[in-house]
């Protein structure tokens, strides 16, 4: 929604006209995608909020993410599977696009630019260096 950190009309309303005994949370993309490996079904599951270099990310935004991962069993889910904060950190029309990859303690687990994201969003193949 414009002007309003809400991506919803039901967070809105809830927000502006209900007591606050529980927590709404924006957050920005869930990616999922499904593939067989040695004849099994096996998935990728990514839940990630994006910032810009220097924003910081929101108590309730981190905590539910937390909450999330932890009562994840990601041994279902490949590598790639997980929950993080993907930080901007090269944009506008400067290309490659770039990002860092932070678990959701603060460590820097990878940077991609925009098409090794898509790579991996999409499962292509690519250099994992």
């Amino acid at each position: 929604m414009k002007d309003s950190w809400h991506n919803n009309r039901i967070s809105k309303e809830l927000n502006e006209h209900y007591k606050h005994d529980f927590s709404i949370c924006d957050l920005d993309g869930v990616v999922r995608w499904s593939f067989v490996e040695k004849g099994k079904d096996k998935h990728r599951f990514i839940v990630y909020e994006s910032k810009n270099k220097g924003e910081r990310v929101s108590q309730t935004q981190l905590q539910t993410l937390r909450i999330l991962n932890e009562n994840m069993d990601w041994l279902n889910f490949d590598k790639f599977s997980g929950c993080y904060i993907i930080e901007i950190i090269k944009y506008k029309e400067e290309r490659p696009i770039e990002m860092d990859w932070y678990n959701l303690y603060g460590e820097l687990i990878r940077t991609t630019t925009m098409d090794k994201l898509y790579k991996i969003f999409s499962g292509k193949p690519f250099n994992e260096k």
